[in-house]
This record gives C-alpha cells, structure tokens and sequence, in this order.
C-alpha cells in the first residue's frame, strides 16, 4: 500500500469522523430543546392546573350581574334590555363574548341581543361587557344609550 493511499483513506476517516462530531453536536443540542421543551411543558401544566382552579372559583358573567352592586351593571343593563331581540341560527351562531351558543336562549337575561352595530350577543354577556366598556366587543362602535 502507498504512502498516498494511506494518507487518502486518513483523509476519508477524518472527514467521516468530522461528519460524525457535527452530528453528535446537533444531537447534543437536540437533547438540550428537548429538556427545555419538557421543562416548558411541566410548567404549562402547572399553569394549567392553577387557571383551572380558578376558573372553578370564578362566577359566570351571570352571578357577577346579579351579585354586583356596581351601577355601571345597573345602567348597562337598562341600555341591553332596550336593544332589540336578535333572531339567531341556535345550532349555529355563538355569543363572542362567552363563545356559547344560544340553544335555549328565548327569554331572560340569556336572550339573544342585538346592539345598533348588528352583532349579537347573550343579554347578561353584553350588559356584563358594557358596564365595562362603551363599545361593541367586535366592531368597537361606541354604543350609546341615545343609540339604542
């Protein structure tokens, strides 16, 4: 064997051996994404399980209306109680505000509301919302008692 062909196969097995070092290393930072990736998802669980419990403890926009003594709620659920019935698509169309649909919905503070703007909403999503705020949740029209 010739000094040459040795010094050829020396040459192949240092690139192979080169080719192997940058595959360790990317398996090596591989490992380290995954371990934070893990370490992510174990927080995100935790996270997961405390908004769980306090969504558990949270009242619905409902209790929060009834059980208020704000006079934003007060006002706010004169103006909704003014707007008009919305006609809705029960099995298709859903309240933005709660993201529920309006299956059963006919009387009472679920009924469907329509503010000026067209969109529409649960009576007690949109009086809850605006004691809040004076705009639609969608469009952001300032809905006024003079509107409605």
């Amino acid at each position: 064997m010739s000094l040459s062909h040795l010094s050829e196969i020396l040459d192949n097995i240092l690139s192979e051996l080169e080719a192997i070092d940058r595959e360790l290393r990317t398996l090596r930072s591989i490992r380290r994404q995954m371990e934070t990736l893990q370490r992510n998802i174990d927080r995100a669980g935790a996270e997961i399980e405390s908004l769980d419990d306090v969504l558990l403890a949270h009242e619905t926009p409902e209790d929060w209306l009834h059980n208020s003594n704000n006079s934003n709620i007060v006002d706010a659920t004169s103006v909704v109680e003014k707007m008009t019935n919305a006609m809705v698509n029960a099995d298709a169309d859903v309240c933005s505000i709660c993201s529920e649909g309006f299956q059963g919905c006919s009387s009472g503070t679920t009924t469907p509301k329509q503010p000026p703007c067209g969109h529409v909403y649960h009576q007690v999503c949109l009086a809850t919302w605006l004691s809040r705020s004076e705009s639609c949740p969608l469009c952001r029209r300032i809905i006024r008692t003079i509107d409605v």
